[in-house]
């Protein structure tokens, strides 16, 4: 998920954990652990897991996150125009 556009996913992820977990293992080719699933135990838990991503997102996140503000300068010499889109060749003969 981008959390640009969507916002931290923790939260959407912990809700549909505790909602929809044994319809997603079904899903995913697992009906027999989804029969077992103690949704009790699940729901019981959830406030722990998220609060250990919550933090881990916070202090030892070790991912990319891309700066969408600048651009590239060998991107702009060959015509990409800020916002991304191309540069007609006239613009980039100015």
């Amino acid at each position: 998920m981008d959390s640009t556009v969507d916002g931290n996913p923790i939260g959407w992820t912990i809700r549909t954990l505790g909602t929809k977990l044994p319809k997603m293992l079904g899903r995913a080719g697992y009906p027999q652990i989804a029969a077992i699933v103690d949704m009790a135990v699940v729901t019981a838990v959830l406030p722990d897991v998220e609060a250990c991503a919550r933090e881990f997102r916070a202090t030892k996140r070790n991912t990319v996150k891309h700066n969408r503000g600048w651009q590239h300068p060998v991107r702009a010499r060959n015509g990409a125009a800020a916002d991304g889109r191309r540069r007609s060749r006239d613009a980039l003969a100015q």
